[in-house]
């Protein structure tokens, strides 16, 4: 065996055990256990001093007890500090399982600014024939320093990014330290033909991944739809079975975003569409939301309707939320401030009051 080919075999596997050792600093596996519950409460004695490593892992049964139009829900970590309240919200299934969630705390910016925490706390939406509950929360703190937390708090600081998926960080970071080895390689070495291409392999290996994180994904959001709707599915009844925005939680952040704090507002909507309801109330307080019900109604009905809300409430409900361009209202009475998109998510304000 030659000296060259030695080399490469030596230059390979201290690669090898570089990308391996990489990893430590990419995913929890190895971890500290700080505290656990089997209640929606975690408490901590002594007090702890939060840090960009910590992390929850939250297990949540959730079942659709009365084929409630609910196919998935937003839960949130809540913690607080002299009077103030910080939260952590993730998305969970209603498909009658257990399911364990990873919430990477520390990569909340507000969480590393708060002193010594005494409790956490888990809050769930309250949905009639919906049985949501904890059955276990475990408050955890990486051993290594997390390398891809601290790349996604950069770019949720930099670039207002509410949240980011949990592996395409630590993905991106392997596939960017395997080229970079791979390219150090080649200039060592000068070989530009290869029968192995690490670049290739690895972005197929994470491809790979993926694809199995997207389907098991996929299979979880299809059973919650199919439990939500069951009963619109098996009389073909699909007309039933869009809830809103395919993208609805997005919506949700924007109006979030876009709406003043401490405004109330009235969100018009056809029936009473749970899913909407309860995630636009749960994800938009402490703001308070009427919804009035349009389904065959007049726009001047409508008007009126609101007209009459804010009459009784002080004129405290001065912002208006359409959801679609068919439910657009003709009216001097309102002025448009922004809309989501062309065909629907619009925020209008009430003239004159």
């Amino acid at each position: 065996m030659g000296q060259a080919k030695i080399k490469r075999i030596i230059f390979i596997a201290i690669s090898v055990i570089l990308c391996a050792a990489f990893l430590l600093f990419l995913y929890p596996f190895f971890y500290e256990n700080i505290s656990e519950s089997s209640t929606d409460k975690l408490y901590f004695s002594p007090k702890i001093n939060p840090g960009l490593s910590d992390y929850l892992a939250v297990s949540i049964e959730t079942i659709n007890t009365g084929s409630v139009k609910f196919p998935k829900g937003t839960a949130s970590i809540a913690w607080g500090q002299d009077g103030s309240l910080y939260i952590e919200k993730f998305d969970m299934h209603i498909d009658g399982m257990l399911h364990n969630y990873y919430i990477p705390i520390g990569e909340n910016q507000y969480w590393l600014k708060t002193g010594n925490v005494e409790k956490i706390e888990v809050s769930l939406p309250e949905v009639d024939n919906i049985e949501i509950g904890v059955k276990n929360i475990s408050f955890n703190r990486r051993i290594f320093f997390p390398v891809d937390s601290a790349v996604k708090l950069f770019f949720k600081k930099t670039f207002s990014i509410s949240s980011i998926n949990r592996f395409l960080a630590p993905a991106a970071l392997i596939f960017i330290f395997i080229s970079l080895l791979s390219l150090l390689y080649f200039i060592i070495f000068k070989e530009i033909k290869s029968k192995i291409n690490p670049v290739v392999i690895s972005a197929v290996a994470i491809l790979l991944f993926f694809s199995c994180y997207f389907i098991q994904e996929q299979y979880n959001t299809v059973k919650s739809y199919f439990s939500s709707y069951y009963k619109e599915i098996k009389e073909k009844d699909f007309s039933s079975t869009y809830f809103g925005f395919y993208d609805f939680e997005k919506f949700l952040s924007w109006l979030n975003f876009k709406m003043p704090d401490g405004q109330n507002l009235i969100m018009l909507v056809r029936g009473e569409p749970v899913y909407i309801m309860s995630e636009a109330a749960y994800n938009l307080y402490p703001r308070d939301i009427k919804f009035i019900n349009i389904s065959q109604k007049e726009d001047q009905e409508i008007i009126e309707e609101i007209e009459e809300i804010n009459k009784e409430n002080n004129y405290n409900y001065r912002h208006i939320v359409i959801l679609s361009d068919k439910d657009s209202l003709q009216s001097y009475k309102l002025t448009l401030v922004d809309n989501y998109r062309e065909t629907g998510g619009y925020i209008y304000t009430i003239n004159g009051e």
